[in-house]
């Protein structure tokens, strides 16, 4: 599916600016969809689990897989996430 697309190999990248002492690990760390308790599946077998409501799947499933954030202030990009092929391929039937 088109979620699974994003959730599975979606990839983001953040240009920020901190200031001074800010930390943002933490942030980028815990905001690609693998972070998602209900991460690990095809997104329709999710939906249905979840009774085809939305507002009952973990918001934070509804995210791209992989996240990078640069800071301009410190030159620091981080990192977090992965791209899932292999569960993106069953999601979408490919052999």
């Amino acid at each position: 599916t088109c979620n699974d697309c994003i959730i599975l190999a979606g990839t983001t990248h953040y240009l920020t600016r901190t200031g001074e002492g800010e930390e943002i690990e933490g942030l980028v760390r815990s905001a690609p969809s693998s972070s998602s308790g209900n991460y690990g599946k095809p997104f329709y077998d999710t939906f249905v689990e979840a009774g085809r409501d939305f507002h009952k799947i973990d918001p934070g499933l509804f995210s791209p897989a992989m996240i990078m954030v640069s800071d301009l202030r410190t030159g620091k990009t981080l990192k977090a996430g992965r791209i899932d092929a292999a569960l993106l391929k069953r999601s979408l039937a490919i052999t």
